[in-house]
């Protein structure tokens, strides 16, 4: 037994390394960036943006898989600092919704990221 043992996990869902290009708008803003989802669960993940957008903000995340255009809408939490490996990159913490239509999108998503091959596989 370790001395941490007896603390709660801090995530309630898996997450899942992905590279999904997104382009996030802050909520109320004109102002859009233009960055990659390198984690996703079904309660949050790891963004990568281009510049720096406010901590909280709330964000509006458009992408597109397979032909197929998604929405989601998420809450930045924290900042994670810079992105060493992209220059004038950003990572965020993000938590989405509990609106039942954007779990449904997320659902989905996760569920075509779970069936992808990792990058280098075979």
């Amino acid at each position: 037994m370790t001395p941490f043992s007896s603390f709660p996990p801090r995530r309630h869902y898996e997450r899942f390394p992905c590279l999904l290009p997104v382009r996030a708008r802050v909520a109320g803003s004109g102002r859009h960036s233009e960055g990659h989802m390198l984690n996703i669960s079904m309660g949050g993940g790891l963004l990568r943006l281009q510049g720096t957008v406010p901590v909280p903000a709330d964000l509006h995340l458009d992408m597109e898989i397979e032909g197929k255009r998604l929405h989601l809408h998420g809450h930045v939490v924290r900042e994670a600092g810079s992105d060493p490996d992209t220059a004038g990159a950003s990572l965020y913490g993000l938590s989405f919704d509990s609106d039942p239509s954007i779990q449904k999108t997320l659902r989905s998503l996760v569920d075509w990221i779970r069936t992808q091959k990792p990058p280098g596989s075979r």
